[in-house]
């Protein structure tokens, strides 16, 4: 109903649909194909009801695999409404995991891209993605076993994997 009332530009009838999806009660299977509705047709109301759940079951949430398939445009609202919830390391890692997705995903899509590029893409597009994010994570509130942990290991990740790919380049021109 929302669909035609936006495509023939009714906006009583947009506001009454979403009058109606408000008194629905959230929960893991309903909110995520609600909050893609919500900001495909910029529902304010019905947005700010989701963001509020979300934040409410943040940690089941993200947790939820749906969450990996979210929108850019999606994801960056529900992290900055959350971006002083005490669990940045939830928040933190779950980013992580889904820029980690995205970047995979777009290299494995894209069949165009040459061999040079590829091993160096991944970084890249997880680099991009998480950028915009990273102002929103306090990583001042973060444990610092955590930090140590989780970020320490993506860190060497990151080096061995650049270390492995040079050493690689290195061999292919001498021998």
């Amino acid at each position: 109903m929302v669909d035609i009332a936006e495509f023939y530009n009714v906006k009583v009838f947009k506001k009454a649909c979403e009058d109606y999806l408000l008194k629905t009660e959230w929960n893991l299977i309903n909110v995520f194909p609600m909050l893609d509705l919500a900001f495909k047709y910029s529902l304010e109301d019905l947005k700010k009801s989701l963001l509020d759940f979300v934040s409410k079951n943040l940690s089941v949430f993200l947790k939820c695999d749906k969450f990996q398939d979210l929108s850019h445009s999606i994801v960056y609202d529900i992290i900055k409404s959350n971006e002083n919830t005490v669990r940045q390391e939830e928040l933190f890692e779950m980013v992580f995991k889904r820029a980690e997705k995205q970047a995979l995903e777009k290299q494995k899509s894209d069949k165009n891209l040459n061999e040079a590029i590829i091993c160096f893409l991944p970084f890249e597009m997880m680099k991009e993605e998480l950028s915009v994010f990273l102002q929103f994570i306090k990583f001042h509130m973060m444990n610092h076993e955590f930090i140590m942990t989780f970020v320490g290991k993506i860190f060497i990740s990151f080096k061995s994997y650049h270390n492995s790919i040079f050493s690689k380049q290195l061999f292919s021109i001498f021998w």
